[in-house]
């Protein structure tokens, strides 16, 4: 990806704004990280005119090597322009509302002040002129948001409540900025979260996936969760997540509640999207599957009934379908029950059925090891079945394709186009594997007239 400094796109964005006669800040995350002095990866800003952010879009768009065309992103006056690997947001004030700016201080507009008690926190309020980016430049217009940022609070500028109410996604912004950022919630803004907790639902599952998707990524994602779960809003976001916490596993295998397990196993894993997801939801179908059989609580097919859970919600939340695809699939696969007196034969056929995803599974098994209670956290398991999996050559059984094609199928077996098509090649495939039959064409025509016809008929 073509790359450029976030230096450059301030001195175009400060020259546009000059030539324009526009006031154009630095805002929320940008001045976060001019304060603690780390990189720019995205930048916001805010344009003090009409259609100013449009209008500083194109300039950008212009200007400044490798940059998109600019994308409005929400029904605000809100653009988007990706610079290489950096994305800007350029916003400007709402002009049709009337609101008590009286203790709103600074060099703003009338505008702009109402636009600082509209942000979500104070920390937020803080502004720079971007033709001046430097901590000493900051404006302070509500005279508490660079006291907020190092005392690390969260707080909204309005009563909480009403900020809230002016959008509900806030809430779950609140939990991310206090787990990945460090930030304290106040305590009439938690005590407005659990009020609010309902008025989540009203929300765009784009909106959620999006905050939820940045909690899965970063750093100990558990806590994020967890909180989501104190402040009463996972039931709304993912109730099928939090009905886990009612459901108990046997002391003797695990000991935790299946949320605290399923917490656990999150923490263990890559930070990748789709097994962070795939971690969160392994169990989910342990909530109706539990029963009790001689005495002992067992979850007979939980891996099944939670893939279906899963793909429900993150239909839900309006993830992308290749992703609920892959999330889906690492679940109904994820009850690895390996012994080392697995066959070389049985071996393969798991490579095989993991096919493209046998990394991601082995990532999910090994994660979902250490997340049980002590002495079954070692990982012999783990490591003695990867071995034979190399052992076994994983590479080229992932390579196994049937040597007949669908067309050639339907001829050998005088059938239709449909599901009994696909079976056959499988059952070829399957055969390869097991090493039953060569891979050439004549052996796998007389395995479909002998062995699999026989089978099928018997069946």
């Amino acid at each position: 990806m073509k790359s450029i400094r976030s230096e450059q796109i301030l001195t175009v964005a400060g020259a546009a704004g000059k030539g324009e006669g526009v006031p154009v800040y630095l805002v929320g995350g940008s001045i976060r990280r001019m304060l603690t002095g780390k990189r720019m990866s995205d930048i916001d800003l805010v344009v003090d005119a009409t259609r100013g952010a449009i209008s500083l879009a194109e300039r950008l768009a212009q200007k400044i090597p490798y940059a998109s065309r600019p994308v409005a992103v929400s029904s605000f006056p809100t653009v988007e322009v990706r610079c290489g690997d950096i994305t800007i947001q350029i916003s400007e004030p709402l002009r049709n509302i009337t609101m008590d700016i009286s203790g709103v201080g600074g060099p703003l507009s009338d505008a702009m002040k109402q636009d600082v008690l509209r942000r979500d926190f104070t920390v937020n309020t803080l502004l720079c002129p971007v033709d001046k980016p430097a901590p000493e430049k900051i404006i302070d217009p509500l005279g508490s948001g660079l006291s907020d940022f190092e005392q690390r609070v969260l707080r909204t500028p309005l009563d909480p409540q009403e900020t809230i109410g002016n959008d509900p996604i806030r809430m779950i912004r609140a939990i991310r900025f206090s787990n990945l950022e460090g930030f304290a919630i106040e305590t009439a803004l938690a005590t407005a979260i659990r009020a609010g907790a309902p008025k989540i639902t009203t929300m765009p599952g784009e909106r959620i996936n999006t905050e939820l998707s940045k909690m899965l990524t970063g750093s100990q994602p558990s806590e994020s969760i967890r909180t989501l779960h104190d402040h009463d809003l996972l039931r709304f976001i993912l109730p099928e997540l939090s009905a886990l916490a009612e459901v108990d596993q046997p002391t003797g295998y695990h000991g935790d509640d299946v949320l605290s397990h399923t917490l656990k196993v999150l923490d263990n894993i890559k930070p990748e999207l789709r097994l962070r997801l795939a971690a969160l939801m392994h169990d989910l179908g342990k909530s109706s599957t539990k029963t009790e059989k001689d005495g002992r609580t067992v979850f007979y097919g939980h891996q099944y009934s939670g893939a279906s859970d899963a793909k429900r919600a993150l239909k839900r939340l309006r993830y992308p379908a290749k992703l609920i695809d892959e999330v889906a699939s690492l679940i109904e696969m994820h009850m690895v029950a390996y012994r080392e007196e697995w066959s070389d034969t049985a071996v393969r056929r798991f490579v095989r059925k993991a096919g493209e995803q046998l990394n991601d599974l082995m990532e999910l098994y090994r994660a979902d090891i250490l997340a049980r209670k002590p002495p079954f956290d070692d990982l012999s398991d783990f490591e003695n079945l990867n071995e034979r999996i190399v052992a076994v050559d994983a590479e080229e059984i992932l390579k196994i394709t049937s040597p007949l094609s669908g067309e050639e199928v339907m001829e050998i077996l005088s059938i239709e186009p449909g599901p009994e098509v696909g079976k056959a090649l499988d059952a070829i495939e399957s055969a390869i594997v097991d090493g039953k039959i060569t891979a050439d064409s004549q052996t796998a025509r007389n395995f479909l007239l002998n062995e699999y016809v026989t089978k099928r008929v018997g069946g």
